[in-house]
């Protein structure tokens, strides 16, 4: 059985190794991209966008220009206002992750196809 793996880094340079299916959601600052996981925070030799490559066949999807989430993690969707939506996590910190519009709009249709709404 082969098991996706992510190395990642903290501030002091320690790397490690992560299954896929640890990683809640990815994101970006400045141009270095950054994932979470219950461990924390771990800067990645990727870019957000290599990241969100490498990590769509294993159920990612970009929410927002700066966030790319593990829908394994998503425990719901929360209006914010007209249009706007936050995506809720199931990690400790019940983190919210922006869905932009148009991204709402994706995911709308993906969840339509498998017959769920919101």
């Amino acid at each position: 059985m082969q098991v996706a793996c992510l190395a990642g880094s903290t501030a002091e340079g320690r790397i490690y190794l992560f299954a896929v299916q640890e990683i809640i959601y990815c994101g970006r600052d400045g141009r270095r991209g950054f994932f979470k996981t219950e461990q924390g925070e771990f800067f990645s030799a990727f870019t957000l966008e290599k990241l969100a490559a490498r990590l769509k066949p294993f159920g990612f999807f970009r929410s927002h220009r700066c966030y790319l989430v593990n829908l394994d993690w998503v425990e719901g969707i929360v209006k914010i206002s007209r249009g706007t939506y936050d995506l809720l996590l199931r990690d400790r910190e019940k983190s919210r992750i922006p869905l932009s519009r148009e991204h709402a709009r994706e995911l709308r249709h993906m969840l339509l196809r498998d017959r769920f709404k919101f």
